[in-house]
């Protein structure tokens, strides 16, 4: 009988056309029911702590680098995620204050938002990881907004410097250049959120 987190079952690349590059998983709790409650689960219900340790041993054992993505709402603040993090061992550990974008999730954000001292305070705990040899990047609201390049399905730039998204010319039509032109980017908050590592 095949585990249902074996790469075909868990929808994963099978492992040989990653490496050696990095595969992000998406670790907001190890609580099933808090998982649920955020939105994080597949057709068979919300993965458990087993089931993530078993995808990053699918993933390591066929060298491919393994980063976690942790989006810190109020539904997971309390929840020290840091022993999980230290048994997985991820070379990078990614914390994300979960950010309200207008026009975009408005209806919905309001009751996951924290406070800069709340995710500051998560912060603090994760950083424990650190002793073993494990990156923690947190990513604040004020240093996501204008740090990042991103495409969206029409084949166009967009920022949220403004906290809304703003959009460019389409690149197939402009070029690269022209179309960066019309979006907003912030090479140093890049740089401050360590955007720039060996992956």
């Amino acid at each position: 009988m095949r585990s249902r987190l074996d790469q075909d079952s868990y929808g994963l690349p099978h492992p040989s056309t990653l490496a050696p590059y990095h595969f992000p998983l998406t670790q907001d709790s190890v609580n099933r029911a808090t998982s649920l409650r955020i939105g994080r689960a597949t057709q068979s219900g919300p993965l458990g702590e087993d089931d993530y340790l078993k995808a990053v041993d699918i993933l390591r054992t066929n060298d491919v680098r393994v980063k976690v993505n942790t989006v810190v709402t109020i539904f997971n603040l309390e929840e020290d995620l840091t022993d999980f993090i230290i048994e997985a061992r991820p070379e990078r550990w990614k914390l994300l204050q979960v950010l309200p974008v207008k026009g975009q999730n408005d209806f919905s954000i309001g009751e996951y938002v924290i406070s800069g001292s709340e995710f500051e305070r998560y912060v603090k705990l994760a950083r424990r990881a650190e002793t073993f040899g494990i990156e923690v990047v947190p990513e604040s609201n004020e240093l996501m907004r204008g740090s990042y390049v991103m495409v969206d399905p029409a084949g166009r730039f967009f920022d949220n410097v403004e906290g809304g998204h703003t959009y460019s010319r389409p690149i197939l039509e402009v070029g690269i250049e022209q179309a960066l032109r019309d979006v907003s980017q912030d090479p140093a908050k890049f740089i401050k959120r360590n955007g720039l590592y060996n992956w």
